[in-house]
């Protein structure tokens, strides 16, 4: 609920390991949907694997 309130920030760079045991860096990109009076509706997200690029 913080994040709806704008205290966690839009961006996240996190690291998983997957069940296999390999592990992956994450980018999570979120944004948060208002209706016309501002209140919160949604929030859509992206995540992208950049484990390649953080080599």
């Amino acid at each position: 609920m913080t994040f709806l309130k704008g205290i966690i920030p839009d961006i996240y760079e996190y690291e998983i390991i997957h069940k296999n045991g390999e592990r992956k860096w994450l980018n999570q990109r979120n944004a948060l949907i208002r209706d016309d009076q501002g209140n919160p509706l949604a929030v859509e997200g992206v995540v992208s694997d950049f484990t390649d690029k953080n080599k």
